[in-house]
């Protein structure tokens, strides 16, 4: 599921590594994807993510790229669906190191910390898949 971008006064959206690295990984496990967002709203990509001064020059015009790719597809597929699904009523905190990749399986709840988790956390769903 992909969350719509936040309210003002600061709008942002997601992250786009977040999406496209699990989206990579997902496709090379053969493993086809339906995105779906709450309220079936447009989720709109921050735009921060994408900075070359941040990412750089060649990844920020290959995110780009697969983003645009991405929207074309849905386009031709028509509309996203609308889900909103909560695992369990649970909430157990596991810090992990800042900015670091940080992924915990739970029975078939898998969740991430922060970018660097997007690859790890896909793998670990694919792994969840193939099983």
């Amino acid at each position: 599921m992909v969350t719509p971008p936040s309210r003002p006064p600061h709008p942002t959206g997601f992250w786009a590594e977040e999406l496209l690295s699990p989206l990579e990984v997902f496709s090379d496990a053969g493993i086809d994807v339906d995105l779906a967002s709450p309220e079936g709203r447009t989720p709109v990509v921050d735009q921060s993510s994408l900075a070359p001064d941040t990412i750089g020059e060649e990844e920020s015009a290959k995110q780009r790229k697969a983003l645009d790719a991405l929207a074309g597809r849905a386009c031709r597929q028509g509309a996203l669906a609308t889900g909103v699904a909560s695992a369990r009523g649970r909430r157990d905190l596991l810090p992990g190191e800042a900015w670091a990749p940080f992924v915990v399986v739970d029975d078939t709840l898998v969740t991430g910390q922060n970018p660097a988790s997007s690859t790890g956390a896909a793998q670990k769903v694919v792994e969840l898949l193939t099983s």
